[in-house]
C-alpha cells in the first residue's frame, strides 16, 4: 500500500514506462537472484511513476514501503528551524532510499524529508517483503550495506 501523499500516475508524456522487470534488473541482486526469487520478485512489485515535486516521504511518517528507482532521481533533504533546507543526497537509477531502507528496518518514523526531483519510475515493494527479503537473501542484504556506506559517505562529506 502506498502512503496517502503520493500520487501515483501510469500515464507518460513521450516515453515509454519501464516494467517491473525493466526496473528490476537495475539491482544485482534481482540479475543474479535464482529464478523463484525473482518471480517473488516481480509478483510482490508495483510500477510506479511519480511527478516532479510530489513528496516521496516526510519527516515523521511511517515507512510502509521501499522503492527501488528505474529512471528519476529522488531529494533527500532535512529542514531546519529556519526553514532552511540542506540536500543529503540523491537517489538515483539502481539505487533507493537508504533513509527509507533503515527506517523500514528498524520500524522508525523518517528523520527527514524527500521529494522527486525529477519525473521517476519506480517499483515499490512492501516493507515486510523486503525486511524479509534482507533477513533471507544475502544479495539484498549487501545491496542495502552497500548503499548505506556510500551515501554515509556522500552525507559526511557534507559536514
Amino acid at each position: 500500500m502506498c502512503p496517502p501523499d503520493i500520487h501515483f500516475s501510469r500515464s507518460v508524456r513521450n516515453t515509454k514506462i519501464m516494467t517491473r522487470t525493466e526496473i528490476l534488473g537495475c539491482y544485482s541482486f534481482y540479475r543474479d537472484a535464482d529464478p523463484v526469487f525473482k518471480r517473488e520478485l516481480e509478483n510482490a512489485s508495483v510500477a510506479v511513476k511519480l511527478r516532479p515535486g510530489t513528496d516521496y516521504f516526510r519527516e515523521g511518517g511511517q515507512c510502509r514501503q521501499v522503492a527501488l528507482i528505474g529512471r528519476g532521481s529522488v531529494r533527500v533533504f532535512k529542514k531546519g528551524e529556519t526553514g532552511r533546507e540542506i540536500t543529503l543526497y540523491y537517489v538515483l537509477p539502481g539505487e533507493t532510499c537508504i533513509l527509507s531502507a533503515s527506517c523500514m528496518l528498524g520500524e522508525s518514523t523518517y528523520p527527514a524529508n524527500a521529494v522527486v526531483d525529477e519525473e521517476t519510475e519506480a517499483v515499490v515493494l512492501d516493507a515486510g517483503f523486503f525486511r524479509n527479503a534482507v533477513s533471507t537473501k544475502e544479495g539484498v542484504r549487501k545491496f542495502v550495506f552497500d548503499a548505506l556506506s556510500r551515501k554515509l559517505v556522500d552525507v559526511l562529506a557534507l559536514l
